[in-house]
């Protein structure tokens, strides 16, 4: 993991107290994320690559199971497992839940992990009682999960798969949905230029205004994170 960074800038972003406030029925956001910096493992993600590494987003995402305290977790998108790890590291701290992580892993023809390697980092983390990986195609996902307390979304989203995810787990989802993504600066990244992907941005406000139930905030620190709660 290296050094822990002193400064976290989202927590200076400009919806942070939204988001702070949205969950203050469990407790303090912020104070769960100062806790998150001590807690987290030394050594836990030091050869795991992730877009959400630079910014610190591990501890976001420690500090959200933390604090929601899930019983399940779905994960759609794992890669190298950067998010898994964090995740399963508070479930253990919590001593309860699961974290179930779904990708195509090498079989996804661009970027990828191989699923081996993937479950090598659960068993050294000592994490194989919290988190359980398995090869399957992002949208098929749904069909076989009744409900969860948390979803996470990481597929190289782009305006249409967040909406068709959003769409299909809106009903399954009990405390959070959580997509990469959203914020300005990656929308307008290379590959969704070249490959003229939709911009993420304009659907989250299409679907806000369409559920005005939900309540969409975005984290705008590279890459950004999006968070729906269901009010």
């Amino acid at each position: 993991m290296g050094a822990v960074p002193l400064k976290l800038p989202f927590l200076d972003d400009s919806n942070w107290e939204e988001l702070e406030a949205s969950l203050i029925e469990y407790g303090s956001l912020t104070k769960s994320v100062e806790s998150a910096v001590g807690e987290l493992p030394e050594g836990l993600l030091g050869d795991v690559n992730s877009s959400y590494k630079e910014a610190g987003y591990q501890y976001l995402f420690y500090a959200l199971v933390k604090l929601l305290s899930p019983n399940k977790i779905c994960e759609i998108g794992v890669l190298q497992g950067f998010s898994l790890l964090s995740m399963a590291s508070a479930l253990k701290k919590n001593n309860k839940g699961e974290i179930f992580g779904n990708d195509l892993f090498d079989d996804y023809e661009f970027k990828n992990e191989r699923m081996i390697n993937v479950q090598s980092r659960i068993v050294k983390a000592g994490l194989n009682e919290f988190a359980k990986i398995k090869k399957q195609d992002a949208f098929s996902v749904s069909s076989e999960v009744e409900k969860t307390d948390i979803l996470h979304v990481d597929i190289s989203n782009n305006g249409n798969t967040v909406e068709q995810l959003f769409l299909q787990w809106k009903d399954k989802v009990n405390k959070l949905m959580i997509f990469e993504g959203g914020g300005s600066d990656r929308d307008e990244i290379n590959w969704m230029v070249k490959f003229q992907k939709p911009p993420i941005s304009p659907v989250l406000s299409k679907l806000s205004n369409q559920f005005q139930e939900w309540q969409f905030v975005t984290l705008e620190v590279y890459p950004s994170v999006t968070l729906c709660r269901k009010l």
